[in-house]
């Protein structure tokens, strides 16, 4: 049947021992040349010649620190090698296995290429490329995708390979054993170690590569020991042995070699060297779209040979008798190849034995054991080799190789199945674990399944989710440039379905520069961010009660506010922003209690405020820009999880809780999760720990903002169609799209919340919705349009709360926060809230969670 392709190999281990190991047992000779020495970090030093002292190795090692913290340009070609002296011949083999191009320029500008498995049929390509604007990826074995992300201000370790998959593809375990060299090229920790967790580091004699003289410094830990070769005039890396002594035996399982080592050469160093521009720049291939997040293609379809008729093939029963197609006419049939010389076919039997038990009695089902064995083994052997290994089926032979030349039986153990009407409805090769797959296999053919017919239909209902997965993160447009989304404000219009009276407004001696809103609980008081430098306290009233300024720091727009309390009333209030570099919390008392994180990174996305495990205390749940993904701290600045399969998150938001049919178990089932969204439109669910409950795939949609009824059972999301094109979608359970509502063009500028789920002033649920122009929008569950405002400004924060037992709407803009008081209509008929924007439409698309 169809099974799920995943992207990428990430399950190749970086150290490459089991692949070369593989290569090892089929490369037959390999190239020596004296120049290369061998490799072997157990070497000491002669005899007479003292390793330099442990100051001159640190001396060392930080004049190599130097040269790549200060570099401004960097470029070099690596190659992986594998070097191994057979014990047989003594003959060197040098096989190389990657090979990388790696062009840098401060502060954002790469070019990496990555080309594993060389000169194999299973060859990976990447190649990642900043022009300091975007970062584009590509992946061969998507060669119609290229990842497409905005570029970091600064290129760190953590971001410079934007789309996650292709990050695990490509690092799999540590960037420094991978690119050692952009690791300290990228670094901002001075303090860092190289190699976490080789703290044994000394500095060995001098040796020779190719006739010239290198600096040597080792690292020792439990993956053996690590080998820097220095040129000593730039102290810039020529070669790093990798450690390979816990992967010996993977690299050489046979014991062949006296020798064996693992390394990278690195060639064509230049240092602050000029580098043409064109390095940096990566062209749309043809034919090739650029994407959100790289989709996984569709299984091949099912070979086409698969429900014809099978070959006229004749077979010979043990005591003679002809077994042909037409003998079979009438039954399902399972044709199992196999010879007596077969490990994994004698493996299988029993399985397969399993299988003949559970159908032998019926008169319509055939299992026949076809022995490839030649002339030579006699029957009675083939018989009793079959008994041996626990199988019953009845034997029969091919004498004259027609399975070969007629049905292209070219290994074994391989299994055919054939229908009623000789049709070949399954072909399998390899080994049988459990018969549990073959079992229900036979029992649709013989309730009249077309197994084929049912695969092809699958086939193309995949293909069909992927085609919708690939359109919705497809790229419209720009990603920097803004000038396609612009807005246009149209002038002030209250709706008439909804009846808005102004209560007061702010002035601007009391408020600069109002940002976001967030009216705290049982106290009712409102919190306004002013400036990003600032939290103003106002009352019901619009009073101002206190004003608490932040810590210094440079950023001052997109600001948002988060506040938690607990069961006993204590509040903590946080403030921080899309793009800031740190969190501020502050106690019920205002004393600040901590300003997190400490390092620098590319920026906030945003943060949830809330106690998802039930524990009683709050916890961060911090979205990062540029590859830190999401984390999870405390008060005190202790990381509890980090999950990093996001690379640029847009917003957090509480999410439903966890049910049984998403794997919860009965300690989570019922906690609430978090959503997070991003570049990659999706919605990745997480639970309390951080650990993935599912991503989620809205068809056709690229979901960059989310909010969910208190119920958990409607869902609303926005989603990105291009520059400035906007619609509302909603969206059930089962990701099924349930209408969708287009929003007015324009490009959202300010981190205010696009949808809330809100009570009408008739108690009836709803989604305020907050378009870029400075639209309002309420939408019932059902996405028809409850009424329009637009409020003639363009918008910094909204909060629609029931504050004293009225229904209060607070709008903050440039010019000042405004309270209304919402009320319906007594003439719902008056007017028409219709305009070109408000369309909505019904869909019965399928979810895409497979993709």
């Amino acid at each position: 049947m169809i099974g799920h392709y995943r992207p990428f190999r990430a399950d190749h281990a970086w150290t490459v021992a089991c692949v070369v190991a593989m290569a090892c047992s089929v490369i037959s000779s390999g190239c020596s040349d004296p120049k290369l020495n061998k490799v072997d970090s157990s070497e000491s030093a002669p005899v007479g010649d003292p390793l330099p002292s442990q100051a001159d190795a640190e001396s060392l090692l930080q004049k190599v620190r130097n040269v790549y913290a200060t570099a401004t340009t960097y470029t070099d070609n690596a190659t992986v090698v594998f070097y191994g002296v057979p014990k047989a011949t003594g003959t060197e083999r040098i096989v190389p296995f990657t090979e990388s191009y790696l062009a840098f320029e401060r502060p954002n500008l790469l070019h990496v290429s990555y080309t594993k498995n060389i000169a194999s049929p299973q060859e990976e390509d990447y190649e990642i490329v900043s022009d300091g604007l975007t970062v584009r990826s590509s992946a061969n074995e998507l060669p119609d995708q290229l990842h497409e992300a905005v570029a970091p201000v600064w290129l760190t370790v953590e971001n410079f390979i934007p789309e996650p998959a292709l990050r695990r593809a490509v690092l799999e375990n540590a960037i420094e054993n991978t690119f050692p060299q952009l690791a300290m090229l990228l670094s901002t920790d001075s303090e860092r170690e190289l190699f976490p967790g080789e703290n044994r580091f000394r500095q060995l004699t001098d040796d020779e590569i190719e006739g010239d003289s290198f600096h040597r410094l080792e690292w020792s830990g439990a993956a053996g020991k690590r080998v820097l070769w220095i040129d000593p005039a730039q102290y810039s890396i020529r070669r790093m042995q990798i450690p390979i002594e816990s992967q010996r035996k993977l690299l050489d399982p046979r014991k062949e070699y006296s020798t064996v080592s693992v390394w990278i050469d690195f060639a064509g160093v230049e240092i602050d060297a000029d580098i043409d521009p064109k390095v940096f720049k990566f062209a749309v291939p043809d034919g090739a779209r650029r994407v959100r997040r790289f989709i996984p293609s569709p299984p091949a379809p099912p070979p086409e040979y698969l429900g014809k008729p099978i070959g006229d093939f004749a077979f010979r029963t043990l005591t003679g008798e002809t077994v042909t197609p037409e003998s079979l006419r009438g039954k399902v049939a399972l044709l199992d190849f196999w010879t007596t010389k077969c490990p994994p076919c004698r493996a299988q039997t029993p399985v397969l034995n399993d299988v003949y038990q559970q159908f032998r009695e019926s008169d319509d089902f055939a299992f026949i054991a076809v022995s490839l064995d030649s002339r030579v083994v006699p029957n009675e052997a083939v018989a009793k080799t079959l008994v041996s290994w626990g199988g019953e089926m009845p034997v029969v032979r091919d004498r004259d190789s027609t399975s070969v030349s007629l049905l292209n039986i070219r290994n074994t153990p391989s299994l055919m199945a054939i229908d009623r009407e000789g049709r070949v409805q399954s072909f399998q090769v390899g080994a049988h674990r459990s018969p549990d797959a073959l079992i229900d296999l036979v029992q649709r053919m013989m309730d009249g399944e077309d197994l084929i017919a049912t695969d092809r239909q699958q086939h193309a209902e995949f293909v069909a989710k992927y085609d919708a997965a690939l359109d919705a993160a497809e790229i419209r447009g720009s990603l920097v440039e803004t000038e396609a989304g612009r807005r246009e404000v149209p002038a002030r219009k209250l709706p008439t379905k909804l009846r808005l009276t102004q209560l007061w407004q702010t002035d601007q001696q009391a408020i600069s520069r109002p940002d976001a809103l967030l009216v705290t609980g049982q106290d009712e008081r409102i919190l306004v961010l002013d400036d990003g430098q600032a939290i103003v306290e106002l009352d019901v009233d619009g009073e101002v009660l206190a004003r608490h300024a932040l810590p210094d720091h440079p950023e001052r727009a997109d600001g948002f506010l988060r506040s938690w309390s607990n069961d006993q009333g204590e509040r903590w209030t946080l403030a921080s922003g899309a793009g800031w570099q740190q969190v501020y919390v502050f106690d019920q008392n205002w004393q600040q209690v901590l300003a997190f994180p400490d390092d620098k990174h590319s920026g906030i996305g945003d943060v949830l405020f809330d106690d998802l495990t039930g524990s009683g205390t709050p916890v961060m749940h911090v979205g990062y820009w540029g590859g830190l993904g999401v984390q999870g701290g405390t008060l005190d600045a202790r990381q509890l999880w980090s999950n990093r399969r996001l690379d640029h998150v847009f917003q957090l938001a509480n999410g439903p809780t966890q049910v049984a049919s998403d794997g919860a178990d009965d300690s989570v089932a019922g906690r609430r999760t978090l959503w997070c969204t991003s570049t990659r439109g999706t919605l990745l669910q997480l639970g309390g720990d951080g650990k993935s409950v599912k991503e989620r795939y809205v068809p056709g949609q690229a979901i960059v903002y989310a909010a969910t009824q208190s119920d958990g059972q409607m869902s609303c999301g926005m989603a990105v169609r291009g520059t400035g094109e906007y619609t509302v979608v909603g969206f059930d359970n089962a990701d099924r799209v349930e209408w969708e509502y287009a929003l007015p063009t324009g490009e959202y500028t300010d981190h205010l919340p696009r949808i809330t789920s809100v009570v009408m002033p008739d108690g009836a649920p709803a989604w305020l919705v907050a378009a870029a122009n400075g639209s309002l929008h309420w939408l019932d569950l059902s996405g028809r349009l409850l009424a329009r405002c637009d409020y003639g400004d363009l918008l910094t924060g909204i909060s629609m709360q029931s504050m004293q037992g009225k229904s209060i709407l607070l709008v903050s803009t440039a010019q000042g926060v405004t309270a209304w008081q919402v009320e319906s209509s007594a003439t719902e008929a008056e007017g028409d809230e219709s305009s070109d924007s408000e369309t909505s439409t019904q869909s019965d698309e399928q979810s895409a969670d497979e993709l």
